[in-house]
């Protein structure tokens, strides 16, 4: 027997809650559907307090994980300004004649210090691997968490792919 399928659709406008069986049955829940008025008759006021508390704290937790997102999409957008920077105004010599990507992962802590540098997948060019990681130590340390994210944060792992050209040019997707 196949088990139900959870649904959950958000919007501006409210939360729909419902479960389905099949996967047909979970795309006609998720379709958009014209506004109609729903009548919900709690049994009691204790029901219908509860009600409006659950969706209180369901409106909060999306509300936090938005905020959440957009602290981290910022902080992750700094460093990367920041990498660019140290990487341009460091750029040796030899180098430039290299061109290459490698994929690195960067652990940050909440006080902004590097905790490590690991490359996940190499250029193929020992110096462009080491200058990737060296970029990251001479940047370090970061701006420490804001306190919405240390909170309970304690490290941000950032992976990226670091493309090097064969100019004065270090860039991070």
């Amino acid at each position: 027997m196949r088990s139900r399928l959870p649904i959950i659709l958000c919007s501006g406008y409210g939360v729909l809650i419902g479960c389905a069986s099949t996967d047909d049955q979970a795309k006609e829940l998720s379709q958009p559907r014209p506004q109609q008025e729903v009548s919900v008759s709690p049994s009691s006021d204790r029901d219908a307090t509860a009600l409006s508390l659950a969706a209180i704290r369901l409106q909060n937790q999306i509300d936090t994980t938005l905020l959440r997102n957009k602290l981290f999409a910022k902080y992750e957008e700094d460093w990367r300004l920041k990498i660019e920077k140290v990487g341009a105004a460091n750029y040796p010599e030899e180098a430039r004649r290299l061109s290459g990507s490698l994929r690195l992962t960067v652990s940050i802590k909440s006080d902004g210090t590097v905790e490590s540098v690991v490359i996940d997948r190499p250029s193929g060019h020992l110096m462009l691997d080491e200058l990737a990681t060296n970029i990251v130590r001479w940047a370090n340390p970061f701006p420490a968490f804001p306190p919405e994210l240390a909170r309970d944060t304690d490290k941000l792992v950032i992976t990226r792919t670091w493309f090097f050209g064969q100019q004065v040019n270090v860039n991070t997707r």
